[in-house]
């Protein structure tokens, strides 16, 4: 059972458009931060209405992304990176993750985040 569902109506940087490289460094790109920040507003909001609450169990992550030509895993750590974040749990309780590509009238992504082994 999902204890949170989240819709973004719009799909993260690819892996190449999210980090990069200058001066022996790596850095998250200007477009990876504005979907970031972005989107926490929604997980956010999202959290918020449907009374999510971090108990503090291990997590799985399921990934729909609607409409896109990039790879199914382009977009796992920035995603990941960003439902923590919001959420305030270390993103080392995140036990699994899968990702899926759809075709779909509406370009997106959505977070499906259930307890590991609970579905």
């Amino acid at each position: 059972m999902s204890i949170l569902t989240v819709f973004i109506p719009t799909l993260p940087p690819g892996l190449n458009q999210t980090y990069k490289t200058g001066k022996g460094n790596f850095y998250k790109s200007n477009e990876a931060k504005e979907w970031q920040a972005q989107s926490a507003l929604l997980i956010g909001a999202e959290a918020g209405h449907q009374n999510w609450v971090d108990d503090s169990k291990f997590y799985e992550v399921e990934l729909t992304i609607q409409n896109s030509r990039h790879d199914t895993d382009a977009f796992i750590k920035l995603v990941i990176d960003t439902l923590a974040q919001k959420l305030g749990f270390d993103d080392k309780r995140i036990k699994k993750i899968t990702s899926e590509k759809i075709v779909s009238k509406e370009k997106g992504i959505t977070i499906r985040l259930t307890h590991y082994g609970e579905k």
